[in-house]
């Protein structure tokens, strides 16, 4: 249901240096951009409060900036955080994981972005609940998963990433009194050079 804290940390530690050119250049990863994308197309372009779950070296981030007053990010590695330190693009930069993350949160945010984060999270009850509880009336939640088949709600693959299904996600909105604006199907990255399905989902706070 949720693969272990450690090994996600080590993973993206040893990852970190590469992280940024390996997924864009390699994998042809643009989660991000189409995220800000299904975004505009709902008029939401300015957020006084975004907080960044899995900020990695913040990719979303530099997207993200002209577009907030307060950004913060979030990363279960220590060295994406130094990464996306450097980058410049954050207010505040927090260790911890998404749950965490989100119990912390102040209750006023405007948008909860996680981009390629859910696949290394697994059920996301907790996490859907900490956003309901983070975002204010009419707050976002932008985020992409790996497409699973519907009779499934969430499906460890072969890679050890997380895919969950439509039907899922759609019960989780519900249930958290957040309404499904977009929930798009979309390959959000290349592996081995075959598209990965997905979707993006734009939720929105009641």
């Amino acid at each position: 249901e949720r693969p272990p804290r450690a090994y996600v940390e080590t993973l993206f530690d040893d990852y970190a240096d590469s992280f940024q050119q390996h997924l864009v250049e390699s994998l042809r990863y643009r989660g991000p951009e189409h995220l800000m994308q299904l975004l505009r197309e709902q008029g939401a372009t300015r957020f006084d409060a975004a907080l960044d779950l899995g900020c990695g070296t913040g990719l979303c981030g530099a997207l993200l900036r002209p577009m907030c007053g307060q950004l913060t990010g979030v990363d279960l590695s220590a060295r994406m955080i130094a990464q996306a330190r450097a980058s410049g693009h954050y207010d505040s930069l927090c260790h911890a994981d998404v749950v965490e993350a989100l119990d912390g949160a102040p209750q006023r945010l405007d948008l909860v972005i996680a981009a390629d984060v859910f696949i290394y999270v697994g059920r996301l009850e907790a996490v859907f609940a900490g956003v309901a509880r983070a975002l204010r009336p009419g707050g976002w939640l932008a985020f992409t998963v790996e497409r699973a088949p519907d009779e499934a709600d969430v499906q460890l693959l072969p890679s050890l990433r997380h895919a969950h299904s439509e039907p899922y996600l759609r019960r989780l909105a519900a249930a958290h009194g957040l309404t499904v604006r977009r929930l798009h199907e979309a390959p959000i990255r290349e592996d081995q050079g075959r598209p990965v399905p997905g979707w993006y989902g734009l939720l929105q706070a009641g």
